[in-house]
């Protein structure tokens, strides 16, 4: 089995829209600290050799959680957006959702109507629908306007305040990473919806990335994992790279290039249900902990 995650939070708030992608930090430490049987490298887990570790974003969430993994002798991968590494850019999902959670407007006009924000089922609806919009769009430019659109839209002074945890980590902290064991590995040069790109724009999205990549390490096993969990055609990479295609599909899919994964917080903890519309109810259970590996 492969398993996503986007990193851990030192103070976890289920009522946060930021939150939610995210694991309690003290709750993964448990987690990691009692894991019988150790998370071990993606080439042997695509064998069917145990279980791998993953995560996505280039986020101090996911570093922690990458220093976390090693520290108590587990293997990990972590998948990386070199642009917003380089450019010190901040991912723009993060930032549509600390908009929704430190705003103080009760409603927002955006896309010809007007969205009630007193609870957060209405502010999830809106974000779900923001994202409707920056997943047609092609370049962060794009994103970067939509983005100050919605903050005039939410009577907001600016671009949007994020916490160190949801901040995109430096080059050191990538080096920093490599010199602990971590495996980094291709998320995309920019974190776009790729189906919106043409095949030799995605190619130049994932070789420009690895170019970057190769700066911090020398990777036996090529990985591509693409943003927003979707599988999205590759056909200039059936020799190059594995994929990690789909958090949507049975976690059990594979090809010889081309595998799925699931989700850690709703595989590893329960119960996988909302105390609020946003908020995840978590409590370390041992079913799922000592699962066996897919075959």
């Amino acid at each position: 089995m492969i398993y996503l995650s986007h990193g851990v939070i030192p103070a976890h708030n289920p009522d946060r829209i930021s939150h939610a992608l995210f694991l309690p930090q003290r709750l993964a430490i448990e987690h990691l600290s009692k894991r019988l049987t150790k998370y071990v490298s993606l080439e042997r887990a695509r064998h069917g050799e145990g279980d791998a570790l993953t995560i996505d974003d280039a986020t101090y969430a996911g570093f922690r959680l990458a220093l976390l993994a090693r520290q108590y002798g587990h293997a990990v991968s972590w998948f990386i957006n070199g642009s917003n590494v380089e450019r010190g850019l901040q991912y723009f999902p993060f930032q549509l959702s600390c908009m929704l959670d430190d705003t103080n407007s009760s409603t927002c006009f955006f896309d010809g109507s007007t969205w009630n924000l007193e609870s957060i089922g209405g502010r999830r609806a809106l974000r779900l629908r923001i994202k409707e919009v920056y997943m047609g769009l092609r370049n962060q430019e794009e994103i970067q306007k939509l983005m100050t659109t919605f903050a005039h839209c939410l009577r907001l002074p600016g671009s949007a305040t994020i916490e160190r945890a949801l901040t995109t980590v430096t080059a050191g902290e990538l080096a920093q990473a490599v010199s602990t064991g971590v495996d980094l590995q291709n998320h995309g040069w920019r974190h776009l919806n790729l189906r919106m790109l043409s095949d030799g724009e995605r190619k130049v999205e994932v070789i420009s990335n690895e170019e970057y990549l190769a700066q911090f390490r020398q990777a036996t096993t090529c990985i591509f994992a693409p943003p927003f969990g979707q599988h999205v055609p590759m056909a200039f990479s059936k020799n190059q790279f594995i994929l990690l295609a789909d958090r949507r599909l049975p976690p059990a899919y594979r090809t010889r290039t081309l595998i799925n994964r699931v989700d850690l917080l709703n595989a590893i903890f329960e119960p996988p249900v909302r105390t609020t519309s946003l908020g995840m109810a978590v409590a370390i259970r041992n079913r799922g902990i000592n699962q066996a590996p897919a075959g």
